[in-house]
């Protein structure tokens, strides 16, 4: 028996915070990319399926933060 999967907007939450509390600088730029990955993901599926605005708000705030924690990244480099 296979463990049960997390659905999608629980896997994009996990990642986002999972890159949120990342201390280590090579692995920053991974977990962003995983966390903006399955973020676009789940955008697409928002889409699709005519899905809430507050949701969808919440998968833009959380790309911009993403953006805002890259570029800060850059400058302390």
């Amino acid at each position: 028996m296979s463990a049960p999967q997390a659905s999608p907007a629980q896997n994009w939450r996990a990642l986002y915070e999972a890159a949120l509390l990342e201390f280590d600088p090579v692995k920053l730029l991974e977990r962003i990319a995983e966390a903006e990955k399955a973020i676009a993901e789940e955008a697409v599926m928002l889409i699709r399926e005519s899905g809430d605005r507050i949701e969808r708000q919440k998968l833009e705030d959380a790309m911009q933060t993403l953006a805002d924690l890259k570029r800060h990244r850059g400058s302390a480099a």
